[in-house]
């Protein structure tokens, strides 16, 4: 039996560079391509421009979620399942997405700002992955009322 649960994750140098090499992974993208340490996202993790969470898996990361504010509203920067547990009856994906949706508060908390929207990227393979939790597709952009 899987034991799966969601929980924010403290940042430090290493979880940060465990974070993006998970992202790399979860992209098909070699970490050794590009110094993890250099990336953007780095950067704003580093200046906590985000909150992220973590998908577990029998205790182990497996995934994450970068969460931000943008114009007011909940913005999905980042979300990435560690490549061997995509496309799984686990769903461990949309799950994720589904628990920061449910808990909104603690990001409200976080960025101190009320969310209405919470927005994120439309790339055509997870199109219909985010219309089945709620989402429209306005332009290259994905929004959901919360």
């Amino acid at each position: 039996m899987n034991n799966i649960n969601y929980k924010i994750i403290s940042l430090s140098e290493n979880t940060i560079q465990l974070l993006e090499k998970l992202r790399y992974n979860a992209y098909g993208m070699d970490p050794n391509s590009f110094p993890v340490e250099k990336t953007y996202h780095t950067k704003q993790l580093k200046e906590g421009k985000y909150l992220v969470f973590g998908c577990f898996l029998n205790n182990q990361l497996v995934g994450a979620c970068y969460t931000s504010k943008t114009h007011n509203s909940l913005y999905i920067e980042q979300l990435f399942i560690k490549k061997e547990y995509q496309n799984t009856q686990l769903h461990l994906g949309t799950n994720l997405l589904i628990y920061i949706l449910e808990n909104k508060q603690i990001v409200e908390d976080y960025f101190q700002t009320k969310f209405n929207y919470s927005y994120l990227d439309n790339y055509k393979d997870t199109t219909n992955l985010y219309q089945s939790i709620g989402y429209h597709k306005t332009g290259t952009i994905m929004k959901k009322r919360i």
